[in-house]
């Protein structure tokens, strides 16, 4: 057999005996090749084991030594001290030799006495087992046992199976004493060549390092190496120049098989494709170098069952790692980085686990998996990549369904999100970590029965963001420092995601912590919000479905629970919210509170009849929020801090907004926009807001007066057909710019519609009246508190009636009394009830007429069985009153006179028993108390609307109202 061994660089010789050890290949010098020094001996085989003699000059012979010397048996096995002799014998070029036994298969062992050098005569390989010592620890490991000129050059390429060598690899291949199952090895040196491998063999570089084995493509439109026979080992090679669409290792059709080890693009001599597969299977991809290549570092297409692992894709023109149409592929522990797109794309494949990969700093996503089914994604890195960490998506048709994506860590990805997932099923998210990541830390898009579990989503711009996300689960996350402001959160649902289960999240110092836009039938149970800009945010569109949602108490903000009714009635919110979201509800009450840091604090949607009294709203985006709202109150509420202190949008009409102080509110104290009309804005106090009130996007036919604006950047803005707004008997103190802003909008009136009868300076007058100008410069000639000359307000614009005094001059208040019925009223809610008064033009027919003015108030205990409420200023009139408690008749007082310098109206005493609200008691009445017999105000389910003395029981007492109140029907007249 041949045998090679490295003496220098690139200088390799033939001889014979070939020698194998961990490093090299070794080539035997001495022996019996033709013109090689020989050793001589004689031996007499006294053992008769059948071997040659060996000779020596007849004057070195001891027969004595011979006598002892005792041959092994052909197997190997240790040298026995009788074996042991010695003998001053005569080596090549003069050696002195020392000779020992002899071992197999080697033969006779020798030593050189002057150099310490070991050989052998029967098989050597030329070369010392011993380094010879040079100064400095610069030793000969290999010392040649003969002249130099006694080795012969081999050629490069070597059969070690049939000890043939060639000039080329495809030589070597194609010659046919090559067989499956032979190894091939290859000299180190550059080899210019295209070979196709069709043969069951293994082919390696001789010293093991691929670096100095390099072979270029001679065709740069053909693949270097190119495998068509299954079981193929190829390693430690270097394959390079394939850069017109081939690759450096290409496997087409093929089972089986390992590429290890392999260097496949280098330098400026990149292939196309570093490493390709092509319809081919169970092959083992492991420790190869496949960068700079112009596409990708490794692609496999229509290629099942093969493994990737442990390999290096950098810095590839494309893509670092590319399977299609692949299924079951294992890629395990590799680094793909640096590529001018993704670091991993995987498609149409299905059963496939990426686990452990590093995919950093990538112009693309880390890792992209498009259309692929049960995917196993696990404990990767993609971190500083440009277009996102990690990306799966489907097709509507094709979604990605049961995926394994946990523990990965996707963290500073530029452009996109830390992981993005679209059209996900059935799959599970959980244990990941994606951190400072300008979009999303986790992307869920157009998905259903998913599980997002045990996550941590810090410091993205949306923790998770949700669009079109159905029936699945998302619990135990951590979602801290996300979003940069109102409108980013630590889950941010976007459009149609329903039905879905956010449990036991943790929200800390986001900007907001949940976000909802028109996403509706989601269940909220024990989240905490703590330390956000904004705790709870809830957006929707012009339905209502976008605001159903279940939400407990186990939610709490800042410490305080959330009470979030759906379809609930007659009811107080208890003093220790922290949120309060009342939608499709009735007859609610929300008094005595103070909220902060949510989009709203207190939220009405589809809601009427609800008072909202006493609250303090402060550092949220809209204090107090009302959409598709109608009837409801708000009195006497304190606003500061926010961006709108009240916000009344889209359709909420013939709401009451009086003596609340909205002030330092960043955009507008109260702000009223898309369609909303018939509002009444009233003794508000309005400053140092940029806007004092807002009307914008068809704000029409409201109400505004007695209200004091002062120090605002603007007092009224008036935007996007805005008109038919009356004000007046309201205070334009100091601004900034300008009382009054017009941008596409008005006409609006600047004075009361008809004339009032007032009091100025003592003295009784009837005009129309107009508001209270800090700028204006008329003057009173007749002294009745008017304006001798028009005020211009803005453009064409005038106020007519201009007041020379502030309009606390010109108005007075209304106090309303009434009587309650029945005992056993607790204290204070049985005596604190939501009282509705109304006043009508005088005749009116009250159960069809829109009132003139509705006020919704909670009524405080005068004394005895009586209550009252205290109506702020409205204009001197004359006026037919209504009042009507959440579960009494409707009482009417004719011709009241609402003068100054006071006014006062009896109401007579309400008759309870009109759980139905239809305004009589009867059967169903009676029908709505028997269903709820003895229930009390802990079930949820308690009917309020039954009980009638409001003690949180219904029993006997609610039932002798109702009998002793039998068949009587509103409204009723009083004399």
């Amino acid at each position: 057999m041949e045998t090679t061994k490295r003496f220098g660089p690139s200088i390799w010789y033939r001889g014979v005996g070939l020698h194998v050890c961990a490093a090299c290949l070794y080539l035997g010098a001495l022996g019996g090749a033709a013109g090689a020094a020989t050793w001589q001996m004689k031996q007499r085989d006294m053992h008769n084991t059948g071997r040659a003699d060996y000779t020596v000059p007849d004057s070195r012979l001891n027969d004595s030594f011979f006598d002892v010397v005792l041959w092994q048996t052909p197997l190997p096995g240790p040298i026995g001290s009788t074996s042991l002799s010695f003998y001053d014998g005569a080596g090549p070029d003069g050696a002195d030799i020392l000779v020992g036994t002899y071992h197999w298969p080697k033969g006779i062992q020798a030593v050189d006495r002057h150099t310490g050098g070991v050989f052998w005569s029967g098989n050597p390989d030329g070369v010392g087992d011993n380094s010879y010592p040079i100064a400095n620890d610069n030793d000969d490991e290999f010392p040649l046992m003969a002249a130099a000129d006694q080795y012969e050059r081999l050629l490069p390429v070597i059969n070690l199976d049939t000890g043939q060598d060639f000039a080329t690899v495809q030589a070597a291949v194609d010659s046919a004493n090559t067989l499956d199952g032979h190894r091939i090895v290859i000299l180190p040196g550059t080899y210019t060549e295209n070979a196709n491998i069709t043969k069951q063999l293994t082919l390696e570089s001789a010293l093991g390092e691929p670096n100095d084995t390099i072979i270029e493509a001679a065709n740069t439109a053909d693949h270097v190496f190119e495998i068509t026979a299954d079981n193929v080992t190829v390693r430690n090679l270097s394959f390079r120049g394939a850069t017109d669409g081939a690759a450096g290792l290409y496997v087409y059709g093929a089972d089986g098989g390992v590429l290890e080890n392999n260097h496949c693009g280098l330098d400026d001599a990149a292939n196309t494709c570093g490493i390709q597969l092509e319809e081919s299977t169970h092959a083992r991809l492991t420790h190869n170098t496949c960068n700079g290549n112009v596409s990708c570092g490794i692609q496999l297409a229509h290629s099942d069952d093969n493994e990737l692992s442990g390999n290096t894709c950098d810095q590839n023109g494309f893509q670092g790692i590319r399977v299609q149409y692949s299924d079951r592929i294992t890629v395990c522990g590799n680094t793909a980085s640096g590529s001018g797109n993704c670091g991993m794309y995987l498609s149409g494949a299905a059963g496939c686990t990426i686990d452990r990969n590093r995919f950093l700093d990538n112009s693309g996503a880390g890792v992209s998996v498009m259309n692929t089914d049960q995917t196993v994604l696990t404990n990767n890195i993609a971190n500083n990549n440009t277009g996102g960490g990690m990306c799966l998506s489907g097709f509507v048709s094709s979604p990605n369904t049961n995926a394994q994506i946990r523990d990965n860590t996707a963290n500073n990805n530029r452009i996109s999100d830390g992981i993005y997932v679209r059209y996900l099923t059935g799959s599970t998210l959980s244990g990941n970590t994606a951190t400072d990541n300008d979009q999303a830390g986790l992307h869920l898009e157009s998905g259903s029965g998913n599980t997002v579990s045990g996550n941590t989503f810090e410091r993205n711009q949306n923790g998770i963001y949700m669009k079109y996300l159905n029936t699945s689960t998302i619990s135990g996350n951590a979602l801290n420092e996300n979003g940069s402001h109102s409108e980013q959160a630590g889950i941010y649902l976007d459009r149609d995601c329903t039905e879905n289960q956010f449990s036991n999240n943790t929200f800390s110092r986001n900007s907001t912590g949940f976000y909802s836009y028109q996403s509706y039938t989601n269940t909220l149970t024990g989240n905490t919000f703590t330390q956000n800009d904004y705790n709870l945010g809830f957006v929707s569109g012009s339905y209502i479905n976008g605001f159903v949602h279940t939400i407990d108490t186990s939610n709490t903000v800042d410490g305080k629970p959330v009470y979030y009714l759906v379809n609930k009635h007659h009811r107080t919110i208890p003093a220790d919210a922290g949120f309060v979201g009342l939608v499709n509800c009735s007859d609610i009450v929300v008094k005595d509170l103070t909220l902060s840091h949510n989009i709203q604090s207190v939220l009405l949607s589809y809601a009427t009849n609800c008072l909202v009294c006493n609250v303090t709203v402060t550092d949220n985006v809209n204090g107090i929020h009302l959409q598709n709202s109608v009837d409801n109150t708000i009195a006497c509420c304190t606003g500061t801090g926010n961006t709108n202190g009240l916000y009344v949008y889209w359709v909420s009409s013939r709401n009451s907004i009086y003596g609340n102080n909205f002030s330092q509110n960043t955009n507008a104290g109260v702000l009223v926009e898309q369609s909303t009309y018939e509002n009444i804005l009233y003794a508000n106090t309005l400053h140092e807001n940029t806007y004092g009130i807002y009307l914008r996007s068809r704000a029409e036919n409201n109400q505004i007066l007695a209200n004091s604006f002062a120090q605002n950047n603007y007092s009224t803005y008036f935007y996007s057909v805005s008109r038919n707004n009356v004000l007046y008997l309201n205070d334009f103190n100091s601004c900034a710019y300008s009382h009054v802003l017009y941008t596409s909008a008005g006409p609006n009136t600047w004075s009361s519609p008809n004339p009032l009868n007032y009091r100025y300076n003592g003295s009784a007058f009837t005009s129309r009246l107009g508001n209270h100008w800090n700028n204006y410069g008329g003057s009173d000639g007749d002294g009745d508190g008017i304006g001798d000359s028009i005020h211009t307000v803005y453009g064409s614009e005038t106020d007519p009636y201009p007041l020379i005094a502030g309009s606390g001059a010109y108005r007075t208040g209304v106090e309303v009394t009434a009587a309650l019925t029945g005992g056993g009223r607790p204290v204070p809610d049985g005596w604190e009830l939501p009282l509705s008064v109304a006043f009508h033009s005088p005749g009116a027919d009250v159960r069809a007429d829109e009132p003139l003015w509705t006020f919704l108030c909670l009524t405080r205990r005068l004394g005895g069985d009586r209550v009252g409420v205290q109506i702020p200023p409205i204009p001197s009139s004359t006026y037919d009153i209504t009042a009507r408690g959440n579960h009494t008749l409707t009482n009417v007082r004719r011709s009241v006179s609402c003068l100054p310098p006071a006014a006062s109206a009896d109401l007579g005493t309400l008759i309870e028993g009109n759980a139905d609200n239809n305004d009589g008691i009867d059967l169903f009445d009676y029908g709505r108390l028997s269903a709820s017999w003895l229930d009390t105000r802990e079930n949820p389910d308690f009917d309020h609307d039954a009980d009638f003395n409001r003690d949180g029981e219904i029993d006997l007492l609610d039932l002798d109202m109702l009998t002793a109140n039998w068949l009587a029907f509103g409204p009723v007249e009083l004399p």
